[in-house]
């Protein structure tokens, strides 16, 4: 929870970055806390519900665990360029929303790896049939729609 409550905290600070006015500030401080709760309580009961179907809970119990693991680390990792969005100069609230991309990037990528290799170690198939998957269904339609949306 501690996250949530950082996420919202700054909401408000990264409003006055960004010079957008807000009447309700505590409005956006409830409403960012609630929504992000509903995501992962949401996120979480399908990776619940899946587990129940395919009788695989110890897979989906680790699956949670790296998810929100991953979650506390991102919060953590964003309080300091939190700090000099809200207090900083123009030039450093930039500087620290492009770091702060980097660094959530590099969070999903790697949560993205560890659980693949979750999945890999958990299940015995050949990897030819996981690349013909990954370029079939994940990878070729993201490269359709970046053709139709940006050439």
């Amino acid at each position: 929870t501690s996250k949530y409550y950082d996420f919202g905290k700054y909401a408000f600070g990264y409003s006055n970055a960004l010079d957008l006015v807000i009447k309700t500030p505590i409005l956006l401080w409830l409403g960012l806390y609630l929504g992000l709760t509903i995501i992962y309580f949401f996120k979480i009961l399908l990776i619940k519900f899946f587990a129940w179907v395919f009788k695989e809970r110890k897979i989906s119990n680790y699956y949670v665990q790296i998810v929100l693991n991953f979650g506390f680390l991102a919060g953590i990792l964003l309080i300091l360029p939190s700090f000099f969005v809200i207090y900083g100069d123009k030039f450093y609230t930039e500087i620290c929303f492009a770091v702060m991309g980097i660094l959530l990037g590099l969070l999903f990528v790697t949560r993205l790896l560890r659980c693949f290799f979750v999945i890999i170690d958990t299940f015995k198939f050949s990897h030819i049939y996981l690349f013909f998957y990954l370029c079939i269904l994940e990878l070729l339609p993201l490269i359709v729609v970046g053709k139709i949306l940006f050439f």
